[in-house]
């Protein structure tokens, strides 16, 4: 195994799947912008090819251990911090297993696919020493940054109403119908797996809680037809539209689309003192490019009109995860500099997404808050809980 050197901080990355092919094996390959003395030291995955070739492409030693085997990781590894990012239904019982060792976990979003584990995470991480952050890497993302610091500054006033409107071009709304995803018992079903992106930005934007929400979703896109031939057994929709009510009084319209032309999202903010618009094009129609940049309109109550160039920034996710790293793990991520999101926002997503679920299958609005939860102990009897705390 590795012996653990005397400075800086070690971590362990579970999940050698996309996310971690494109983010973190390249952060730690290539060492851009983490301190000296950090450093990879194991990583954890299900299939052992995958494991073997990632040891065998590594420039240091490198300890392998099989996903049955992350306890064990974490007593001979001894990681400051584990990087979980494998499928989402993975998350909950490795992120427990590191919190009751004292050790800190990044989590790729979404954090869990439940309220119930996300309520399990939380009461784990008020017992440990160790912390959770979430991997909503959207708020790094040029644009959702300088929205966030136009409604804080009020320069629409307080927020009264919005308008959220997401489409996934056709190929990659189609992929969550062929992979795991599918199954709701997976994923938590679109309004997680996905919609947790958008609705951590709301929650963020307005800086306030949901409180309860009504829905309707469907699938009419993706089926079992020619020609997605989607597997008999997804159970997961592809069309979600939800009225979110929040703490301060603001109502947000809220739909995710899964197949389109395009792919973006369409934002309208409406104030007390003003609105805001943009439109954010991650792919456009066909083989069209993208726009060079995003342009924010702000409009005040009396006509003026002000428009604020973003420009359209590369990398992966429009620039957002290389700087959600920087911020995570390297010298930028100092006290006072970008928080990631926390387990607390990351158990807001999930809660709101599954609200939504909930309220979809019974045609009944649904609260955000007293979600029925698991008591999280050895009897698992199933309760009201009047303290989730986020």
């Amino acid at each position: 195994m590795n012996v653990r050197g005397p400075e800086g901080r070690s971590y362990v990355l579970s999940g050698l799947g996309r996310r971690a092919e494109t983010t973190y094996l390249p952060m730690f390959a290539t060492r851009d912008g983490l301190p000296a003395g950090d450093g990879l030291v194991a990583v954890v995955d299900a299939d052992p090819e995958r494991l073997k070739a990632v040891g065998d492409g590594w420039s240091t030693p490198l300890d392998l251990y099989a996903a049955q085997d992350f306890d064990r990781m974490l007593t001979e590894a001894r990681p400051d911090e584990v990087i979980i990012a494998g499928p989402d239904h993975t998350h909950v019982d490795q992120i427990l297993a590191a919190l009751g060792r004292d050790v800190s976990v990044f989590v790729e979003k979404p954090m869990v696919v439940s309220a119930a584990d996300a309520l399990r995470v939380l009461r784990g991480e008020q017992r440990s020493s160790g912390s959770v952050r979430v991997g909503h890497n959207l708020r790094y993302l040029n644009l959702a940054r300088q929205i966030k610091e136009c409604l804080a500054r009020g320069d629409i006033g307080t927020v009264r109403a919005a308008r959220f409107d997401y489409h996934l071009k056709e190929g990659h709304g189609a992929s969550y119908f062929r992979r795991w995803h599918r199954l709701r018992r997976l994923s938590g079903g679109l309004e997680v797996t996905k919609a947790c992106h958008h609705l951590d930005l709301l929650n963020w934007w307005l800086d306030e809680p949901a409180l309860r929400v009504q829905a309707q979703s469907s699938r009419g896109f993706y089926t079992s037809a020619e020609p997605y031939s989607v597997p008999l057994d997804a159970d997961i929709d592809d069309t979600v539209h939800a009225l979110i009510q929040y703490a301060g009084g603001a109502l947000v319209s809220y739909t995710l689309t899964g197949c389109a032309p395009w792919e973006g999202f369409e934002l309208a903010v409406h104030g007390d003192g003003g609105a805001l618009r943009v439109s954010y094009c991650v792919a456009a129609p066909g083989t069209r490019t993208p726009p060079s940049f995003h342009r924010l309109t702000i409009t005040s109550l009396h006509g003026a009109v002000r428009h604020v160039d973003v420009p359209r920034e590369s990398g992966r996710h429009g620039g957002a995860d290389a700087r959600m790293t920087a911020a995570a793990f390297g010298a930028s991520g100092a006290p006072g500099t970008h928080r990631c999101a926390t387990g607390r926002d990351g158990a807001a997503a999930v809660l709101l997404g599954e609200a939504i679920t909930r309220s979809a299958r019974t045609g009944r609005s649904a609260d955000v808050t007293l979600l029925p939860v698991l008591d999280g102990d050895a009897r698992g009897k199933e309760r009201s809980d009047d303290d989730i705390p986020v």
